[in-house]
């Protein structure tokens, strides 16, 4: 959490907001445990599902767009004007938006 401080959270983190103060000792928090009964989650944040996570809810999607791919970046002019070019943007992909609600049958 200490570490969490320093650097910030939220979207304008790198740019020095969101940082925050740890005031006093951390209090303990029971009904935030994990227990075997639990088999659900609600998200907070945009998240990438892994193939183990559960299916049966309420999913929001967010499609991201990534901006850039080193590797695909076209080396000559004629590269561009190919039928089918490389182009430097990788393909969108899927993530999980917050609000996203789901759990185990």
């Amino acid at each position: 959490m200490e570490a969490l401080s320093w650097r910030g959270f939220g979207r304008k983190a790198s740019t020095g907001l969101g940082a925050f103060e740890v005031d006093g000792d951390p209090e303990p928090c029971t009904w935030l445990d994990i227990k075997d009964s639990h088999n659900g989650f609600v998200s907070l944040s945009h998240f990438v599902p892994r193939q183990s996570d559960p299916t049966d809810g309420l999913w929001r999607l967010h499609l991201k767009h990534p901006k850039f791919a080193s590797d695909r970046v076209p080396t000559s002019s004629r590269a561009i004007s190919s039928p089918s070019p490389r182009l430097p943007f990788p393909d969108p992909g899927e993530a999980g938006a917050p609000g996203t609600a789901a759990c185990s049958p």
